[in-house]
């Protein structure tokens, strides 16, 4: 099984002074917390729970936008994407080439009549990123027409373009 194209998508926006800039909210945060329930005992409960459900939501979002990763792997049988997020990773599609149907700009795609079954995404922002445009694959699966929202590079669309038009 050759390796034909692979490449890794990430999110890299952010940079190490809005990091920064983040740690020192949560040191202040932190501080006006610990104030805060010095002075006012009797609300400190409810506080403390708004304050933690907020931190999960915004831990959530930073782990889905800032650390998750997909190794893409095109090789002549399949399509290989693998999601990454800090520890955790898992193939979560293997497609076989001889079942894709078509590959588009997902700006350009009109076919959404054809889709019977799953839409899947697997991208790494909300936007697209300069070097990661937003593709879609449709492929046949278990007898119905899936569609995958993917981010890649140019050259990995080219290379994934090559081998769908053999």
């Amino acid at each position: 099984m050759a390796i034909k194209a692979r490449e890794r998508v990430h999110n890299k926006q952010m940079s190490g002074k809005v990091s920064l800039v983040i740690c020192l909210i949560i040191i202040a945060y932190i501080t006006a917390y610990w104030v805060f329930i010095q002075k006012h005992p009797v609300i400190a409960r409810q506080f403390s729970l708004i304050s933690v459900i907020i931190m999960i939501v915004c831990l959530i979002l930073l782990l889905r936008f800032d650390n998750t990763m997909y190794d893409l792997m095109l090789t002549h049988e399949r399509l290989e994407i693998e999601r990454r997020v800090t520890f955790y990773h898992n193939i979560v599609a293997e497609i076989p080439i001889s079942h894709i149907i078509g590959l588009w700009r997902t700006k350009s795609f009109q076919e959404d009549q054809l889709v019977d079954g799953k839409t899947y995404k697997y991208t790494v922002s909300p936007r697209e990123i300069p070097d990661f445009k937003f593709y879609t694959i449709l492929y046949h699966r278990d007898g119905k027409t899936c569609r995958v929202d993917f981010q890649c590079s140019d050259s990995f669309y080219h290379a994934l373009r090559r081998l769908i038009t053999k």
